[in-house]
């Protein structure tokens, strides 16, 4: 069921988002965090929000042609890499702001830069590694790409703490590997819809979140590479069976959502899909859903914004924490969803 929806682009007081970012974008990052719900848009805006009622805090745009392109969570800080239109949107800075500051609604003061020793500018990146706590900084001029005889998937999700990793191949769904080049498990219907942000792996990398368009195959026709095995097949009919009774608003029953569109959930430890969040039933959604989630008149049903949010949701973010699932769709939002 979906709490309730936030809007990226609301104007909160006098607060606006940059004039030449106003334009809206799809959401392309959600992070949750002590109390806060953060939403990055493709267009470089990031707005913070109350993550119990829903309500904007502020943007995090500190400059006014200040782009960020990506955040990291680090204890409690938020870090933030950003371009600038000003400098021809190639130079990168990175900064971290106290996330208490961003709870108050005041985070251009607190904030400090990062990485001010180094000369950072495309084709560079600043990437952070939540494992190992470091962060990989490069402005490199040239690049090499090496050759290998693993077929190229579209994308990889490294697992570090189970020492494995997930390969996507197009619409024949995801393969768990392990570092020996033994594929463990196939996960159908877990296929690679849009990017890697409508794939979300929980903290414990137990749990596999998979957006699914409309329209898109509950079993695909033809086998990914290395094929499915006897094996194989017979768990994926035992965990659509366990999918029927664990997925929301089914009725009883599983429900079919090919041409609604749903969120996936995957266990990661036997490859089983075990749950779906899809459209909930019109009479279990009927009540008004406000911004903040709370039941007003004249706004949409629970129903009506669960069935909009699902035809095409841009990003995923499960917060174990607080036991919700997390949207950001093309229309620059983000939902909250019971689990």
């Amino acid at each position: 069921m979906v709490f309730g929806q936030c809007d990226a682009y609301a104007q909160h007081g006098e607060a606006w988002p940059p004039f030449f970012l106003r334009r809206r974008s799809p959401v392309r990052e959600v992070l949750a965090a002590q109390g806060l719900v953060l939403a990055l848009c493709e267009s470089g805006v990031c707005t913070a929000f109350d993550q119990g009622t829903g309500e904007p805090l502020c943007f995090l745009n500190a400059e006014a042609d200040e782009v960020i392109r990506s955040l990291f969570l680090n204890q409690h800080t938020l870090i933030t890499v950003s371009i600038f239109s000003g400098d021809a949107l190639q130079g990168l800075k990175v900064r971290a702001t106290p996330l208490t500051a961003i709870r108050a609604g005041r985070p251009h003061p607190a904030w400090r830069p990062l990485f001010t020793s180094e000369v950072l500018c495309w084709p560079g990146f600043v990437e952070f590694d939540d494992v190992n706590h470091v962060a990989i900084t490069c402005c490199a001029e040239t690049r090499e790409v090496g050759a290998a005889q693993f077929p190229a998937p579209e994308a990889f999700i490294h697992l570090p703490f189970n020492r494995l990793f997930l390969a996507f191949w197009g619409a024949h769904g995801a393969q768990l590997w392990n570092f020996q080049g033994e594929r463990l498990a196939t996960l159908a219907g877990a296929a690679l819809s849009t990017t890697a942000n409508t794939v979300y792996v929980s903290n414990t990398q137990d749990l596999l979140f998979v957006y699914c368009p409309p329209a898109s195959s509950t079993a695909p026709d033809s086998a990914p590479p290395g094929g499915l095995t006897a094996a194989g097949q017979q768990e994926r009919g035992a965990a659509d069976g366990r999918a029927g009774s664990a997925a929301q608003g089914s009725g009883g029953g599983r429900q079919d959502t090919t041409h609604l569109g749903c969120v996936r959930v995957f266990d990661l430890l036997t490859g089983c899909h075990v749950a779906a969040v899809q459209q909930p039933e019109q009479a279990g959604g009927a009540h008004p859903l406000g911004p903040a989630g709370s039941r007003r008149g004249g706004h949409p049903t629970a129903s009506a914004v669960a069935a909009a949010a699902l035809k095409h949701v841009t990003a995923l973010l499960y917060d174990q924490a607080s036991h919700r699932l997390y949207t950001g769709t093309a229309d620059g939002k983000v939902q909250a969803w019971g689990l």
